[in-house]
C-alpha cells in the first residue's frame, strides 16, 4: 500500500470512529501517521466532528490542541451564521417572501451538534423565483450589499455589511445540468417541494423554514452533483449524507426521495454516493439497503467496488471543493479531440474574460493560454500534460457511467 493510500485509510478510520463513537481502533495508529490524518481531515473541513472520539484516545497533546482550536473557530462561525440566518429569514418573511434555508445549518441540524459542521456562507431558497427583485431590495435595506462577484445565474450573492459573510438567494436548487429533460424534472420537483416547506426547530425555541426531509436529501444530492461535475467536492458532503440519513425519522423519507431521484435520472449517482458512504464512512447498513437501487445491487461486486474506488479517488483529490489536485480540473464536455479543443477554448475565455470578446485576438490568446497551462503544470500542479489528459479521460468515463454531464460548480 502506498503512503498516500495508507494516509487516506487512516483518515477514514478516524472519521468512521467519530461517526460510530468507537475510538478503540485509534490507539494502534502511530502518532506521526495520526497527526497527518488529522490535517487531511481539516483540509476536507470535517475535523471538528472527530473531537469527542479523539479526546478519549491517546494522541499527542499538540494534535489535540490543534483539533480544539479548529473546533472553537468552527463553533463561533456556526453560531454567527445561525443568528445571521435567522435575521435575514425574518426580514424576508416579514416582506411576504417565501424562503427556506438550504445546505449549511439545515444539514448541520443532523450532526451530533450543529456547530460542528463547518460553513462559510448562508444559502436561502426563494419559493417563488419572481420575488428575486423584491428580495434584493429587502436584503439591501436590511444591511447587505450585492456582491461584486456573481457566480451563478440561479442565485444572487450578497455580503452582510457588518460581518462580511456572504448570503446567496437561490431561485433554483442548482444551475443547468446539461440535460433538458433532467432540468425539467428538477424544476418540477422544486415546484412540488416549495409547497412543502415547514419550520423546523434548530436551537432552543428557534425555528427556521426548511424543505421536507425528502427535499433536503434531493437538494443535497444535487449540490454534490453540481460540484462533482465541476471541480469536485471532498469528504464533508459525504459526511452530510451519512448524518442526514441517520437522523430521526429519515427512513420515512426514503421512498419519496427515491421517486424524485428516479424521475430526474440520478439513481446511478445516488447509488454510488450511498455505496461510498457505506464502505468508507460507516453509513448504517439498513438505511443503505433501502437507498440502493436493485440495479446497483445486481452489479457484479468487482464492478461496484471499482466504481466506488474511482469515486473516492475523486473525493480525496478534491479536498473541500476541488482545491487539492489541479491535474483533475480539466474535464471535456464532449468526447475525443473535439472535446479537448472545446475545453481549451473555454479555458481561454476563462483566463481572458474581456479580451476573448474580441475574436481577432483569439490566436494570441490561445498561445498565451497554452503557455499558462504549461507553466501551471510545472510550478503549481507538478504534473505533466499527459497526466492532465489521462485524468480528464478517466473522469469523463466515470461521468458517462453515472449518466451525468461535465459542467461547472453550479450549486
Amino acid at each position: 500500500m502506498s503512503e498516500n493510500a495508507a494516509l487516506k485509510n487512516t483518515a477514514l478510520m478516524v472519521l468512521s470512529s467519530a461517526i460510530t463513537h468507537d475510538g478503540s481502533y485509534l490507539g494502534g495508529i502511530p502518532a506521526e501517521e495520526l497527526s497527518k490524518a488529522l490535517h487531511l481531515l481539516e483540509y476536507h473541513a470535517i475535523l471538528p466532528v472527530c473531537y469527542d472520539v479523539l479526546s478519549t484516545a491517546e494522541i499527542d497533546r499538540r494534535d489535540m490542541d490543534y483539533v480544539g482550536a479548529v473546533c472553537k473557530r468552527t463553533a463561533l462561525q456556526s453560531y454567527r451564521l445561525l443568528f445571521l440566518t435567522r435575521y435575514y429569514v425574518d426580514i424576508l418573511k416579514k416582506a411576504g417572501i417565501g424562503v427556506a434555508v438550504l445546505k449549511g445549518i439545515s444539514i448541520g441540524c443532523d450532526y451530533p451538534a450543529f456547530e460542528l459542521r463547518k460553513s462559510g456562507d448562508i444559502d436561502l431558497y426563494l419559493t417563488d423565483g419572481d420575488d428575486i427583485k423584491e428580495a434584493e431590495l429587502v436584503m439591501c435595506r436590511g444591511g447587505a450589499r450585492k456582491s461584486d462577484e456573481q457566480h451563478g445565474g440561479h442565485h444572487v450573492a450578497f455580503v452582510d455589511g457588518e460581518t462580511g459573510i456572504e448570503i446567496e438567494l437561490h431561485t433554483a436548487f442548482i444551475g443547468g445540468t446539461g440535460s433538458r429533460a433532467m432540468d425539467r424534472a428538477i424544476l418540477e420537483a422544486e415546484e412540488q417541494l416549495s409547497d412543502e416547506i415547514a419550520d423546523v426547530r434548530v436551537l432552543g425555541d428557534m425555528e427556521l423554514p426548511m424543505l421536507p426531509p425528502h427535499g433536503q436529501a434531493l437538494q443535497l444530492l444535487l449540490h454534490m452533483l453540481s460540484h462533482f461535475t465541476g471541480t469536485g467536492f471532498g469528504l464533508r458532503l459525504l459526511l452530510d449524507w451519512v448524518y442526514f440519513w441517520t437522523g430521526d425519522g429519515r427512513k420515512a423519507a426514503i421512498a419519496e426521495y427515491l421517486r424524485l431521484v428516479r424521475d430526474i435520472g440520478l439513481t446511478k449517482f445516488s447509488d454510488v454516493v450511498t455505496a461510498a458512504c457505506t464502505g468508507s464512512l460507516s453509513l448504517d447498513l439498513e438505511v443503505a439497503e433501502l437507498l440502493l437501487s436493485d440495479e446497483w445491487v445486481a452489479k457484479p461486486k468487482e464492478e461496484r467496488e471499482s466504481m466506488v474506488d474511482m469515486f473516492m479517488d475523486e473525493v480525496f483529490a478534491s479536498e473541500e471543493f476541488g482545491r487539492s489536485d489541479d491535474s483533475r480540473t480539466v474535464i471535456p464536455k464532449r468526447k475525443g479531440i473535439v472535446g479537448l479543443i472545446s475545453q481549451f477554448h473555454e479555458q481561454m475565455k476563462f483566463n481572458f474574460k474581456r479580451a476573448s470578446r474580441i475574436v481577432i485576438l483569439w490566436p494570441l490568446l490561445y498561445i498565451a493560454t497554452f503557455f499558462i497551462f504549461l507553466r501551471n503544470n510545472r510550478t503549481i500542479r507538478h504534473t505533466s500534460v499527459s497526466e492532465v489528459i489521462r485524468t480528464a479521460k478517466k473522469r469523463r468515463e466515470m461521468f458517462d457511467e453515472l449518466g451525468v454531464m461535465p459542467g461547472g460548480d453550479r450549486g
